[in-house]
């Protein structure tokens, strides 16, 4: 592979200068490639455009030609698009990081990429490169198609990802045939217009182009030959999420299409982050959760881009924190990284870096050592779901100062908390829940999750019956079991589902686990008698014969209300228990764990304070170090204030160290 170090690069006079490239004209398209980089600076307001696109494979077999006989080996990507790119007749100006950066000189990079923010928000227009169409591609990208379809969008009023969809496209629609006619059809056209081929471009997956599109003042994609208006494309991504909503039109190849909407909706976030912040380039650490979120799906050759790329998305104190400096490692960057968001108070770092997928708890000398107090950000370790759950958005408890020790060593962290008891049994994971053949086949998956449910609530029975069945914090133990099945009953999902079962009054926790005990744990209930009925059909029903996961649809028309009740409860704590574990503490406290909780005994359940909800920590030793695993919920005990106050948990207050 040759070397890029063919390219001798004349150092930047100053931290304000930037390189140019301008790509000589060619009108034959295979004619070798040549160019001449220029440096220039804030001053001189030289007019350029800025390349976006994706390296691809890091073999560097092709050439650029610049001055002085210097050479500089690209890509074969970055090379397709400088042939398509350039000009028959005239000098291109461009900024492509590739070639205007030395990217061997760590000691330039890093001020360079600090300063790409400024650079793509300066520039003319940013170009976005998606890429050559696949060889033996059935068609072309309809250019005129997109352009219909996005003045479509524009009729019914589509402005943003924060509208009502829906609502504006089926008001739109409403009484009149000929537009739901047009609506019927935007499908087909999108497909004819080859719309998907433009989203399913690895451009979309690239953690840089987020900040590249989000900043530019004119964004143009370019596929092959063709060109996009940024504009266009967006407002067709509108009426695709549209449709899906309003007629449950399926968005073809969704997998690619999430990562087009995502970017979307962080453009029109920062957009009005922008409006709402005085001043305008104000924006806080309470974006970055968002934004971390948001571009959890998407690629970048160095881990350490993840803080990095974010940059030109905030600004002001909080861009300093995201400094790049590419002689850190990974661990370091985004240690000092929650480190500074600590020193803030921004207590959620804590949550998320017990709802992102983290490697198994390493050796602490492990040379990459990131503590668990610490969210990987890595893709290969991809996010939990940073979904709101317990009723909490996982935030500060205005009730209660937050206090850190930062001065410790760079890994350990020092934090006030309440201790509050010890885990002495984790319900382990049920592995059916994993198993297709049980998944995908409901009578299985009813018998498995009726065996689970009978043994918590026999191990629930045993603890208290000494106890006259009394929770710790009043009212009766199988209650608490129920609010711990359902993490409360205060998340969206749940509200959604058991409101709308109610008449918009959503059944509590506990009387819901008396319904499913009537209907499925009972042996006369309804739903464990139609199950019995329809494993015997299931002996002798017709191959023909339609099922749905393994049950004719008559189980489904003739079950009562509260049936189809206690069915909703199941395939809801289904979907808790896979991601989340029961546990149960020494003194009788119930929870539900974090994903990262296992079943060996050496986790205690603990208050930080500051935090809205409790942790789940491990003790990693007898030197008095704890890793945290994650926030948690504890029935009767999700008020840290109240907790704080409590005589009851007065000898546990004290300062812990995380590692």
């Amino acid at each position: 592979m040759p070397s890029r170090n063919t390219c001798r690069f004349r150092p930047l006079r100053n931290s304000d200068s930037i390189r140019l490239l301008r790509l000589a004209p060619s009108a034959v398209r295979s004619a070798d490639l040549f160019g001449q980089l220029v440096e220039v600076d804030k001053t001189q307001n030289m007019k350029y455009e800025a390349l976006s696109y994706v390296w691809g494979k890091e073999d560097f077999a092709h050439v650029l030609h610049l001055e002085g006989g210097n050479t500089l080996t690209i890509t074969e990507n970055l090379d397709t698009a400088l042939r398509r790119l350039r000009f028959q007749d005239r000098e291109r100006t461009l900024w492509i990081d590739a070639v205007c950066i030395d990217q061997s000189n760590l000691a330039e990079k890093g001020p360079q990429v600090e300063n790409m923010a400024n650079i793509y928000r300066n520039a003319a227009q940013v170009v976005a490169w998606l890429g050559e169409p696949p060889s033996g591609d059935d068609g072309e990208v309809d250019e005129a198609a997109i352009i219909d379809l996005a003045k479509m969008a524009g009729e019914i009023g589509l402005q943003g990802p924060a509208d009502d969809l829906q609502a504006l496209l089926n008001s739109w629609v409403y009484g009149i045939k000929e537009r739901s006619d047009r609506v019927l059809r935007i499908g087909e056209q999108t497909l004819a217009a080859h719309f998907p081929s433009l989203y399913q471009s690895a451009w979309f997956t690239r953690m840089w182009i987020v900040q590249e599109a989000v900043l530019a003042s004119k964004l143009f994609l370019f596929y092959g030959d063709k060109k996009i208006l940024w504009q266009d494309f967006e407002q067709t991504v509108l009426l695709l999420k549209a449709t899906q909503l309003s007629i449950r039109h399926p968005v073809p190849n969704p997998s690619q299409y999430v990562l087009a909407w995502s970017l979307v909706e962080i453009q029109h976030h920062w957009i009005g982050r922008q409006r709402e912040c005085d001043p305008p380039d104000s924006v806080d650490l309470h974006d970055m959760s968002f934004y971390m979120q948001s571009m959890k799906g998407r690629d970048c050759k160095d881990a350490r881009d993840r803080i990095f790329a974010l940059r030109g998305l905030v600004s002001g104190p909080t861009a300093l924190v995201l400094k790049p400096d590419y002689t850190k490692n990974v661990n370091v960057v985004y240690t000092e990284y929650a480190r500074e968001m600590l020193r803030r108070g921004h207590i959620e770092i804590l949550y998320h870096a017990g709802l992102w997928k983290r490697t198994p708890y390493p050796p602490k000398i492990w040379p990459d050592y990131l503590p668990t107090w610490v969210p990987d950000y890595r893709k290969e370790t991809t996010i939990r779901v940073l979904e709101i759950k317990f009723g909490s958005r996982f935030g500060l408890d205005t009730g209660v100062e937050p206090s850190f020790d930062l001065s410790l060593q760079p890994f350990r962290l020092g934090a006030k908390a309440t201790l509050i008891d010890i885990v002495n049994f984790v319900q382990q994971r049920p592995t059916f829940l994993y198993d297709e053949t049980v998944r995908f086949n409901h009578i299985a998956l009813f018998l498995k999750m009726r065996e689970l449910c009978l043994a918590l609530y026999l191990t629930v029975f045993r603890h208290f019956q000494d106890n006259n069945f009394e929770y710790p914090t009043g009212g009766h133990c199988v209650s608490a079991l129920a609010h711990a099945l359902v993490g409360g009953g205060l998340d969206r999902d749940y509200l959604e589902t058991f409101g709308a079962r109610n008449n918009g009054d959503p059944f509590g926790p506990l009387e819901l686990w008396q319904i499913y005990d009537r209907q499925c744990l009972e042996p006369t209930g309804e739903v464990f008698q139609a199950l019995k009925r329809e494993a015997e059909k299931n002996i002798t029903r017709s191959p023909e014969e339609p099922t749905h996961y393994g049950l004719g649809f008559d189980f489904y028309n003739d079950a009562s209300k509260e049936a189809g009740v206690a069915w909703d409860y199941l395939h809801h704590i289904v979907k808790v228990m896979t991601r989340h574990w029961i546990f149960m503490t020494c003194d009788g406290y119930i929870g539900l764990g974090p994903p990262q909780t296992e079943t060996d005994l050496s986790q205690s359940i603990a208050f930080i304070d500051g935090g809205n909800v409790p942790f789940s920590l491990r003790e990693m030793g007898a030197n008095g170090d704890w890793a945290l695993i994650g926030p948690c919920y504890l029935h009767g005990l999700m008020d840290g204030r109240a907790v704080k106050e409590d005589p009851r948990f007065e000898n546990g207050r004290g300062i812990i160290h995380l590692v």
